[in-house]
């Protein structure tokens, strides 16, 4: 296996007091060495491993097929406190650097689990001094994106199937940053993607160099729910894998997602009609295995008189909340007392700053989203919004991450010089603004009134603020309910079976 390319330049590795020590030899972050890895090692180097290392015996030899060195006292915080033994706590040199295992290569980037643990992850160990000094993290996510494709791309992935014990668990200094879409498909043997498209399906893998090309239909389409925005296929990416083309005056999306491909939104156009929805039926059922169900998501209102399809049907999904912007700047009336009152404890008793976003927020707002995250996980035992919540992950690091590429708009709030807050946002039409996300500390009383009153008060241009939907879960129904929309949007899907 070719080394990865090194990240850290070497005089600021050698200066580190972080990497090579651990608070114990259980610590997760320990390095351990796959199969394939030690047999590069010399014999003189083998030795630093348990003797048994040699004995034909498997289950004496390693541990979910991984080999941990045996560690070395080091002085520390710990009673416990080590080093790898190939760490020179003079030189700070490593004795194996050629030959050092891929859990080494990685750092500070990790290979882990998810909350849930139904999902592999790279994330980034925050307490890296390195990391911790950057004051512009673009090369650090560049080099996180190489690192993803070489798990992803290489034949390192079939090794490092065979060797769970690779996985760690995720201490709480590390972000999760990607799905490794591949080694969760190997290491739990299940389909998150299946076949591309062929080639005779003209289909284009999306990417946000297509943007250009694909904003003027999304702007002629009059009937487009927030969640089915140009926007929101970039920042659902991690998640789906979508494919878009050209037919005529007509825009197809495809998103893949298991084995089976779907529309997740209708063909965008200036009208729809009946054989549009038809004929894009019929590209699903080419795409998808036979008694697969093809079905097109975001259909309104108004586009069911076109639904008459043999053999489908037609259900609704979640609503999407409409405001009107002047009650949610305003919050008049005993309607909105209870809003009044924490949005008014908030301003009264804490010292904060709101501004926009900036790039270098990155970090701390993904950390804040960890936060949170963690204290919703533990608050719940459904399974749905357990999956749901692991994925919000991937689309908040792509929301904060593309902000200066696509056309959001971002806000913070720092209370005592920590971002407690964010928020994103972006414009539908010239008439909507879409709330796409928000995070507030669950600590801090009254923070999530004031973000969301102070970022709807911003847009006086647009008349009606989009909640957006409310996911099928019932506290987020009731959240969205409180603020009293004025309209509850249904989108619908159609779906049909091939046999």
């Amino acid at each position: 296996m070719d080394p990865l390319k090194q990240l850290i330049p070497s005089e600021i590795c050698l200066k580190c007091q972080v990497c090579c020590r651990f608070p114990s030899p259980e610590s997760d972050m320990f390095p351990v060495f796959m199969k394939e890895e030690m047999d590069h090692l010399s014999p003189e180097y083998r030795a630093f491993f348990d003797p048994v290392v040699d004995t034909p015996s498997k289950e004496t030899t390693q541990k979910d097929g991984v080999f941990r060195p045996a560690a070395k006292s080091y002085p520390g915080e710990s009673p416990q406190a080590c080093a790898c033994p190939f760490f020179n706590p003079v030189t700070h040199e490593c004795a194996i650097y050629l030959d050092r295992p891929l859990d080494c290569q990685l750092y500070p980037f990790v290979v882990i689990l998810s909350p849930t643990g139904k999902r592999v992850l790279l994330g980034l160990d925050t307490q890296c001094p390195f990391v911790q000094g950057l004051a512009n993290q673009e090369p650090l996510i560049r080099y996180g994106e190489e690192v993803r494709r070489f798990l992803e791309e290489t034949e390192i992935t079939e090794t490092m199937s065979r060797s769970p014990g690779f996985i760690g668990k995720g201490e709480e200094t590390i972000l999760p940053l990607y799905p490794l879409s591949r080694l969760t498909e190997n290491f739990f043997h299940e389909t998150l993607f299946g076949k591309r498209p062929p080639p005779s399906s003209g289909l284009i893998p999306l990417t946000l160099k297509d943007r250009e090309i694909l904003e003027p239909f999304f702007s002629r389409s009059p009937r487009l729910f927030a969640d089915t925005s140009l926007i929101s296929l970039f920042i659902f990416s991690d998640l789906l894998r979508f494919y878009w083309k050209k037919e005529k005056e007509v825009l197809l999306i495809v998103a893949e997602q298991g084995n089976h491909f779907f529309m997740p939104i209708p063909p965008v156009t200036e009208k729809l009609t009946a054989n549009h929805i038809k004929e894009s039926l019929d590209l699903l059922d080419r795409l998808n295995p036979k008694g697969t169900v093809s079905r097109i998501e975001g259909l309104s209102e108004e586009d069911l008189s076109l639904l008459e399809i043999p053999g489908g049907s037609i259900y609704p999904k979640n609503p999407e909340y409409l405001y009107r912007q002047s009650d949610l700047a305003e919050l008049r009336g005993d309607t909105y007392k209870s809003k009044r009152a924490l949005y008014n404890h908030f301003t009264k008793h804490y010292e904060f700053t709101y501004r926009p976003y900036h790039h270098k927020d990155f970090w701390e707002c993904l950390h804040l989203f960890k936060m949170w995250q963690e204290k919703k996980l533990r608050q719940t035992n459904d399974s749905y919004e357990q999956a749901l919540l692991e994925d919000a992950a991937f689309v908040h690091r792509q929301t904060l991450l593309q902000e200066p590429s696509l056309p959001l708009e971002g806000r913070i709030v720092k209370v005592g010089g920590a971002i407690k807050g964010y928020t994103f946002g972006y414009a539908l039409n010239d008439q909507t603004w879409c709330i796409l996300l928000e995070i507030t500390d669950l600590e801090t009383k009254g923070l999530a009134q004031y973000l969301f009153r102070e970022f709807c008060r911003e847009k006086k241009a647009f008349p009606v603020i989009s909640g957006m939907d409310d996911a099928g879960l019932e506290r987020l129904r009731k959240a969205k309910e409180s603020y009293r929309p004025s309209l509850k949007k249904i989108p619908y899907v159609v779906s049909r079976t091939e046999v």
